[in-house]
């Protein structure tokens, strides 16, 4: 790979090492920082759909309604319950949801029977 097998068989002296040196840590940069940020992006999204599960699971305890899925892309969160009679009130799930979090949040509610809500919840103070 990069001709370094070579290398590591008749080493290398002088400023042809040290580029070989810099070659591999360029390289191993441009895998590792956008790595870093990816994986960043994925940890925030799984802790956002955990908090955002339990508020919903909570809203929906005191009703015959369950939580059947919590998606998170971003700052955009989609929320799918299901079950039986008045589902309860979305303002709840919503008040619940700026308390806890101190960014926007785009609320794709989704119930069914069939029924979808896209709300915009802004933190509180804003």
């Amino acid at each position: 790979m990069l001709g370094l097998g070579r290398v590591a068989k008749k080493g290398l002296r002088g400023n042809a090492r040290r580029n070989a040196f810099l070659v591999v840590a360029a390289g191993l940069l441009l895998v590792s920082v956008p790595l870093a940020f990816s994986s960043a992006r994925v940890a925030s999204e799984t802790l956002t759909e955990f908090q955002i599960a339990e508020l919903a699971r909570t809203w929906v305890s005191q009703s015959d309604y369950e939580v059947r899925l919590v998606d998170a892309q971003g700052d955009e969160v989609s929320v799918r319950i299901t079950g039986e009679g008045d589902p309860p009130l979305t303002s709840d799930l919503v008040a619940a949801i700026q308390e806890k979090f101190q960014r926007p949040i785009v609320l794709d509610l989704e119930s069914d029977p069939i029924e979808i809500e896209r709300i915009v919840i802004q933190p509180r103070g804003e």
